[in-house]
């Protein structure tokens, strides 16, 4: 797993497409998935994939990425998001594991700046 591939999974997450699609969304997210956001929401994969759910979108800009390896198939994504409406920005951290040869996103948590 490279920097660049890591980057690549945080922002397709990240796009519409990806956020509205339950069967996407089953496939990038771990099962024990939990979020912590900067709304102070709470989220589970449960509630990514309740059909009537609408995930918020995300109009952000996304830079300063940083990826640290943490155990022999765990990687923390650390970057910051910046809304383009609002300019608001948010310190991002995403805890990437490996299961059965796919990367999934465990846990996210946005941090207000």
């Amino acid at each position: 797993m490279t920097k660049q591939e890591l980057v690549t999974l945080e922002l397709k997450l990240q796009q519409e497409d990806v956020r509205s699609d339950k069967k996407q969304l089953a496939q990038l997210v771990h099962d024990n998935y939990l979020e912590f956001g900067r709304s102070d929401k709470v989220w589970k994969k449960a509630d990514l994939l309740v059909s009537d759910q609408k995930i918020p979108q995300l109009h952000v800009q996304s830079s300063e990425f940083s990826v640290q390896k943490v155990g022999e198939r765990a990687y923390l994504v650390s970057y910051l998001t910046t809304e383009k409406e609002t300019g608001k920005q948010t310190d991002r951290q995403s805890f990437w594991v490996k299961e059965e040869n796919t990367w999934q996103l465990l846990f996210h948590e946005g941090d207000k700046s």
